[in-house]
């Protein structure tokens, strides 16, 4: 399809059948894209022929779990062998929003000077019972000052050109947890632009695997250890981003949770 250019990174582990209704959402898109499911050495791995059905898919079976920051570079690998000039991410159990490709391709297309751009999300709990919207920054510039706190792109809402990972290189191992943000910040400090569509685009369901829950303290670890390589002491946002983080490592998850159904934050 000489129209191809947008590569798909999904990595599942045992994915259940979350994985479905993922796909189905990927079926209702309105422009061609290919998918790369790299599947991170799965102890209960599905019919991945019948599920991917209908879909323009490369599945890469992994021999063993290797963790999802090098599963990502396993399938970054190959859509970086096979020239595709976008790349977008999804997670097993996540939601797109019909229009999410199309509208993530043509804001691409009318704006050569941004190379990152994610979209408002909708956070779903079902084990919880509740479900809030986070709007992220719409403008480079907010993105820039949030990065002193956290990642201003939700990793699987993020479409990024494929040269800011042939300039940065891969998702760095050395942040557990935390690949997203090391992204952003690698890419910020190479001199790319990003922003959000100010727009639900994605809807992020908590699964049983969640890394926001199951590795929580690997994550704030890492946020840490990011702040700092980046910072930017004369920023007083570098400052107050290290604090915010700090007080995270020692809140509750569950007073967490009900601080930001109130704000719809990150």
């Amino acid at each position: 399809m000489t129209d191809l250019r947008l590569a798909v990174l999904m990595p599942v582990y045992n994915p259940g059948a979350a994985l479905s209704q993922t796909l189905d959402t990927l079926r209702a898109q309105t422009v061609p894209f290919r998918l790369y499911l790299v599947d991170d050495g799965s102890s209960d791995k599905p019919d991945y022929q019948t599920l991917t059905r209908g879909l323009d898919c490369r599945v890469l079976e992994l021999p063993q779990n290797v963790g999802v920051t090098r599963a990502l570079n396993a399938g970054l690998k190959v859509v970086l062998a096979e020239g595709l000039p976008l790349v977008a991410r999804m997670d097993n159990g996540d939601l797109c929003a019909p229009e999410r490709f199309a509208r993530q391709v043509g804001y691409l297309d009318q704006h050569p000077d941004i190379a990152l751009v994610g979209s408002w999300v909708t956070f779903s709990y079902p084990r919880h019972g509740y479900e809030f919207t986070a709007r992220y920054p719409d403008s480079a510039e907010g993105c820039a000052r949030f990065l002193r706190y956290n990642t201003p792109i939700i990793d699987t809402t993020m479409m990024v050109r494929a040269e800011v990972f042939r300039t940065v290189g891969d998702y760095p191992p050395e942040y557990p947890a935390a690949e997203g943000y090391a992204l952003e910040l690698m890419a910020q400090a190479a001199g790319y632009r990003m922003l959000n569509l100010p727009e639900v685009l994605l809807t992020a369901v908590e699964l049983k695997e969640s890394l926001s829950r199951d590795q929580r303290r690997d994550q704030l670890l890492s946020r840490l250890r990011l702040q700092w390589r980046f910072a930017d002491w004369a920023d007083h946002h570098t400052w107050a981003g290290l604090a915010r983080t700090l007080a995270l490592m020692v809140m509750p998850i569950t007073l967490l949770r009900r601080i930001k159904k109130i704000l719809g934050m990150s």
